[in-house]
């Protein structure tokens, strides 16, 4: 963000005040269960999520299958269960992981092997070159899931798309290409692959 002229809402005292009643509104809206760290300042800012970052490429890397998994994991952690994930030891929690937004346990199979690979040089590069490629073409996606109209943002193919913040999301339909900046853009989404979206909780509405 910094490197793209961006720069965080949380450091514009407006914004702040304004994303704490959007994150509230959304999360009931969406039925997800929301809680930001108290720290949130603290935990965006200067713990980072660095690691956690490198521990994604290297399980995309060497288990892709399990990225989708730890990454929501990942998020529990933070947003939901009000839990660090910038150490090794949080890291290290990985064999015992209740996946609570999906009600599954996961167990990677060499989790050590990957955790000391996140210090390693080639993840390093690699995530490096990533981040360059969002800054110089464009976004580094891992995964784009659309499932019960519930998408799930996460960080495997770049293009030139100028990326300037979180969550950036690139769509294919065809040969056409759209990017989508906020998680307040599924409608749009839905609208141009063509998919009906009624909301999250249509029986509960009354216009």
């Amino acid at each position: 963000m910094k490197e793209s002229g961006n720069k965080p809402a949380m450091m514009v005292a407006a914004k702040m005040a304004y994303m704490s009643k959007d994150l509230r509104r959304n999360a009931d809206y969406w039925g997800v269960n929301l809680v930001p760290p108290k720290d949130l300042i603290e935990t965006v800012l200067n713990r980072g999520s660095l690691l956690p970052q490198r521990f994604l490429t290297a399980i995309d890397l060497q288990n892709k299958s399990f990225v989708e998994a730890a990454a929501r994991e990942l998020w529990a952690r933070l947003w939901a269960r009000n839990e660090t994930i910038h150490t090794v030891d949080d890291i290290k929690q990985v064999d015992t992981w209740q996946i609570q937004l999906v009600a599954v346990k996961i167990s990677l199979p060499n989790a050590e092997d990957l955790i000391a690979a996140s210090n390693s040089t080639l993840i390093k590069e690699t995530l490096k070159k990533r981040n360059n490629m969002a800054l110089q073409q464009g976004v580094y996606l891992i995964l784009l899931s659309l499932r019960n109209f519930i998408v799930i943002f996460l960080f495997i193919v770049a293009y030139t798309y100028n990326c300037f913040g979180a969550p950036w999301i690139v769509v294919h339909k065809g040969e056409h290409e759209e990017c989508f900046f906020g998680s307040d853009r599924i409608h749009l989404i839905a609208d141009m692959i063509g998919c009906k979206f009624d909301g999250p909780h249509l029986p509960q509405h009354k216009i």
